[in-house]
């Protein structure tokens, strides 16, 4: 089967809420991308055996994000730790890198927010994405409205890191 028919069906997969029947999400995502029942479900079987041994103690997948324009598709997941204290950009970064991470970009930041918000207190959070206009600000999402905004760089927000599980 072509990569893309695969990665297309598990992003279907992903886009069902985490707990319902396993069944449900197979058959839907099968009848979303043209996959009889059987290949479907050795996919998401394949799929979920690839993640749980590359899931570390602690950490949770908030799903595939399906590169576009070229990009590699990968799992992204959210490490353990989080960075509680109110801290600037700057020191949010080098935190999320000490711990074999990154910030999210405000596009993951959304898919945290829809997928694994019980991980998440409700407060704003860096995003490693600076401000295209002011190089001053960067971008931070509120994980209880949902909001994005700019904010200063020197500010002082919470920080959650990440990981990008490439799968071609």
């Amino acid at each position: 089967m072509p990569a893309t028919n695969e990665l297309r069906f598990i992003k279907h997969a992903n886009k069902l809420f985490q707990g319902q029947p396993e069944a449900e999400v197979i058959a839907y995502a099968a009848a979303k991308v043209g996959l009889d029942l059987d290949t479907a479900t050795k996919l998401y079987k394949k799929h979920q055996k690839f993640l749980k041994t590359n899931l570390n103690d602690g950490e949770h997948s908030a799903g595939l994000v399906v590169g576009e324009g070229g990009e590699s598709s990968y799992y992204l997941i959210l490490l353990p730790s989080m960075l509680e204290k109110n801290t600037p950009w700057k020191a949010g970064l080098a935190w999320a890198k000490s711990q074999g991470g990154d910030l999210p970009t405000p596009k993951e930041q959304t898919i945290l927010f829809a997928k694994l918000r019980d991980q998440f207190a409700e407060m704003w959070y860096w995003s490693n994405m600076p401000h295209g206009d002011n190089k001053y600000w960067a971008f931070i999402q509120h994980f209880k409205s949902m909001e994005q905004y700019a904010a200063d760089k020197v500010d002082a927000y919470a920080a959650r890191a990440i990981r990008r599980l490439y799968v071609n």
